[in-house]
């Protein structure tokens, strides 16, 4: 096995990946910025709650059935079918309500995911580099018993 070959091939796919995470990252926040545009303009207050529960899924139905302005049903029939077809996904069960919460707990999950990562690929800052090194033994493991 090439090793050289092999590192290079983990790099780009690395970089590949990465650049979709971005990809759909940018997506989301152009979508949910969108959504909240369209809440902000054309949806009462009396309906927000009813609006903030709907999936987003759902919404270019419920905007419909209110009757509310049709671009505002492409806008988001747009961004939900380059999910779709793009990534693969769907936003059955995201609604602007559950992207609330999400929000709440991100900082922390944000710092499980990079604590998970820097095992994979190596520490994500110093602090953790010197807890690791720590915990490494400087010299080899002794197969001799």
């Amino acid at each position: 096995m090439d090793l050289e070959k092999l590192k290079v091939s983990v790099e780009k796919f690395s970089s590949q990946n990465f650049q979709k995470q971005q990809d759909i990252l940018q997506l989301q926040n152009r979508m949910i910025g969108t959504i909240l545009q369209i809440r902000l303009s054309a949806i009462p207050p009396a309906r927000r709650s009813e609006f903030d529960n709907t999936s987003f899924t759902n919404l270019p139905s419920l905007l419909t059935k209110w009757q509310v302005n049709p671009n505002a049903v492409q806008d988001i029939n747009f961004f939900l079918n380059e999910f779709e077809t793009k990534f693969g996904r769907r936003f059955d069960h995201i609604s602007l309500k559950s992207v609330e919460k999400a929000n709440v707990l991100e900082p922390s999950q944000q710092t499980i995911n990079q604590r998970l990562e820097s095992c994979i690929t190596g520490p994500v800052n110093e602090k953790d580099a010197i807890g690791i090194k720590q915990q490494r033994p400087d010299n080899d493991f002794d197969f001799s018993r």
